[in-house]
């Protein structure tokens, strides 16, 4: 078993990759003791094993879709939000993990909420009419002051872990705030970011925060006097996240140009870079980031799904572990017991291979699909995937390539069965009933 316990009956849960937007920041998050992380996908909240992701678990009580879920400093409690603009409240250690506060923080989107470190207040931002942030008591939800000073929606915002409290916020007005409190009122603003100020995160020990955005900047500010102490430039595209080690001396951001990368927030120095692809495509934009607390491990979100684990103090390079999933419905599974192989074919076209008590997946590379997956084989260390393309295509299992050309369908499949032997495939279409022979 895995040493943190997760309340489930299943062997291993090949869950749900986290939800992404184009063009928007994400958030992930790890609880205190570095032993669980959280995202949202679709109208569920995941909860994950660090050590063991194939130990999960879903929260499915919100309506509408989940945006972000932090841990309370406690350990005892998740609050989470959606784009209805509803805060949940509920226990993170009880099985059944029951609603503690359910309140409409927002009139629309809820994009980013942290707790005070006592775990008793939560400051939420986002979109809306009337106000872009609130901060107020979980328990009774009556308010500790106000979120003032934004013209547009707030991206992030962080509420400081040592006293005195202090939260910071950042929006696509490009501005910066800081509120201290409570009650929290407007103390200064920073207008450093020249573009969308993306993410704002707090050291561990509060004594400094840093920010980033659209700009390809972050900045690093001395908490008591919001002095600036200095910038991080290198990255080549829009900078979505960042998250502090537990020491407070690095940092590590995940940008647009498809990389993430640490810095010393002493020397401002750029220390390591991470890399996702030989040749990255659009959807390896690093999206959202978490430096997992006393250790070296940082947990990345790329555009597409994909969750990479960093190794800070091996300097940069490549990930040590890519765990994929799908954000789209599955509609096709097959499984190869020789190699003890799942095959999994979602709506979005994405095929997925797993190893069965691994977390680390891939995906098919090549000229794949470009429609939902209708059904899937396996035989002789091929595998046979039918899509919405009204196309059959053929891969290699062992690397997941696509081979030969697609083999064009003309009508719409609705399912294929394989002979015994594996030399006779038969796929119904809309219009026919197909027999393919050998290769």
């Amino acid at each position: 078993g895995s040493e943190v316990e997760m309340a489930t009956p299943y062997d291993g849960i090949y869950a749900c990759a986290p939800a992404t937007v184009r063009g928007q920041p994400s958030v992930i998050s790890v609880d205190p003791k570095g032993e669980k992380f959280l995202y949202g996908c679709g109208k569920a909240v995941v909860i994950r094993s660090v050590k063991d992701p194939l130990a999960a678990e879903l929260y499915t009580e919100h309506q509408k879709d989940v945006t972000v879920a932090k841990f309370s400093p406690s350990g005892a409690f998740i609050a989470s939000a959606d784009v209805g603009g509803v805060v949940k409240v509920w226990s993170a250690d009880n099985v059944e993990h029951p609603l503690k506060f359910e309140g409409q923080c927002l009139s629309a989107a809820v994009t980013d909420l942290q707790w005070s470190p006592d775990s008793q207040r939560i400051v939420a931002v986002g979109d809306g009419r009337d106000s872009f942030g609130r901060v107020f008591m979980w328990d009774s939800g009556s308010s500790v002051g106000e979120i003032s000073g934004h013209s547009k929606k707030i991206l992030s915002c962080d509420f400081k872990q040592t006293r005195p409290f202090q939260i910071v916020t950042g929006s696509e007005d490009f501005q910066v705030s800081a509120f201290d409190g409570p009650p929290f009122k407007f103390k200064q603003a920073h207008k450093d970011h020249t573009k969308f100020a993306n993410c704002v995160r707090y050291s561990p020990d509060g004594s400094k925060f840093v920010t980033v955005g659209s700009d390809m900047l972050g900045f690093v500010y001395d908490t008591a006097t919001g002095g600036k102490l200095g910038q991080l430039k290198g990255h080549a595209g829009s900078v979505y996240s960042c998250s502090w080690s537990q020491d407070g001396v690095r940092v590590a951001t995940a940008s647009a140009d498809k990389t993430l990368c640490v810095w010393d927030t002493t020397t401002f120095a750029q220390v390591a870079k991470f890399t996702f692809a030989d040749k990255p495509a659009p959807e390896d934009m690093q999206v959202a980031c978490a430096w997992v607390p006393n250790s070296e491990t940082i947990i990345t979100l790329s555009l597409r799904g994909d969750l990479h684990y960093c190794d800070a103090a091996s300097g940069g390079g490549k990930p040590s572990l890519a765990i994929k999933g799908h954000n789209k419905s599955v509609n096709a599974v097959a499984v190869d017991p020789s190699s003890g192989t799942i095959v999994s074919g979602s709506y979005d076209g994405v095929v997925n291979k797993f190893t069965l008590n691994q977390a680390a997946a891939l995906s098919l590379q090549g000229k794949g699909h470009t429609n939902a997956i209708v059904d899937l084989a396996i035989t002789q260390g091929k595998l046979l995937s039918c899509a919405l393309d009204d196309t059959l295509r053929v891969s290699t299992l062992g690397d997941m390539q696509c081979t030969a050309e697609s083999v064009p369908l003309g009508g719409q499949p609705a399912g294929m069965a394989l002979a015994p032997g594996g030399d006779l495939l038969v796929v119904a279409t809309n219009k026919a009933v197909l027999v393919l022979r050998g290769q």
